[in-house]
């Protein structure tokens, strides 16, 4: 039977893979971790909310970003975070298969507030499958639907644009998000005031050039006779 992915598409799956097997993750840590990635993030390196996010959804009270990062900086991190409260050694000793070793990241390493644990090992099973495959897809399962993340309502799915329009949305609201903060504003203010700074200064260079004088000229005075 193959493998499907629970809940969506898995955005750089097979970049993920490869990189936790660079780490050092055998095929089935490997795939057991792409797993959890994929229930954090479905692989967008740079979502976040006000607790954490990125990658694999690291809060900011363990040294997390609140947006995030690009696909390096958080399989970096995601490797600093391994080191910090484990090893690769151990996720290894732990991976009799994609989905044990699903459930022991997840356990021991991901500690997640919401479990989800099924969809964690059925997308460490799709990861495997793929990788021994090569079939990688566009990794779709439509919400809802069943089925697996390749055929018919796959390609509907991918070409409807609708995942580039909910990551449009996504970054608009962050956009709006960040001009909520008064710090921004402050920001902003100073960005306008350094720019109208400049704009007369290089007035005022070309002013003197010409010759003209850029301080307003006093009104003559005209003695009273008394």
């Amino acid at each position: 039977m193959a493998a499907t992915l629970p809940t969506g598409a898995f955005e750089n799956a097979e970049a993920i893979y490869k990189a936790l097997l660079t780490m050092g993750l055998n095929a089935n840590a490997a795939a057991g971790v792409a797993g959890n990635i994929y229930q954090e993030s479905h692989g967008n390196p740079s979502i976040g909310s006000s607790a954490g996010g990125g990658l694999f959804g690291e809060t900011i009270a363990n040294g997390g970003s609140a947006g995030g990062g690009s696909l390096t900086q958080q399989l970096s991190a995601l490797k600093s975070y391994i080191e910090a409260n484990g090893s690769i050694a151990d996720i290894n000793a732990h991976a009799s298969s994609p989905a044990a070793a699903a459930a022991y990241f997840s356990n021991q390493y991901e500690r997640p507030g919401i479990p989800a644990l099924s969809n964690r090992e059925d997308a460490a099973e799709w990861v495997a499958q793929a990788a021994s495959t090569g079939n990688w897809g566009a990794g779709i399962t439509p919400q809802g639907g069943g089925g697996g993340g390749t055929g018919i309502l796959g390609d509907i799915w991918a070409g409807s644009g609708i995942p580039q329009f909910m990551q449009d949305i996504d970054t608009f609201v962050k956009a709006l998000m960040w001009l909520a903060q008064p710090s921004s504003w402050v920001r902003i203010g100073a960005f306008i005031a350094g720019v109208a700074l400049l704009l007369f200064a290089v007035h005022a260079l070309i002013a003197v050039g010409e010759g003209d004088n850029i301080m307003p000229s006093l009104p003559n005075v005209v003695p009273v006779p008394v």
